[in-house]
């Protein structure tokens, strides 16, 4: 999954890309304040994070259960 987003006037270093506490949700949030918060589908672990002159671009691999739950 790609996520990009238009942030005009962030600074990066104010930028956070995090999960919520159970995994459902990815959240967008500078300094204090939440942008977005995205629902998520499935399990996800953050593959890449970039923002560049203003555009986050944030993308997502699934993390898939193993058959037997041994990794």
């Amino acid at each position: 999954m790609q996520i990009v987003a238009d942030l005009p006037g962030v600074d990066d270093s104010d930028l956070t890309v995090q999960f919520t506490e159970d995994h459902r949700f990815l959240e967008i949030t500078t300094g204090e304040e939440e942008i977005e918060r995205i629902p998520l589908p499935w399990s996800a672990e953050i593959e890449t994070t970039r923002f560049n002159n203003g555009v986050l671009d944030v993308r997502l691999a699934e993390i898939r259960a193993t058959e037997g739950g041994n990794e």
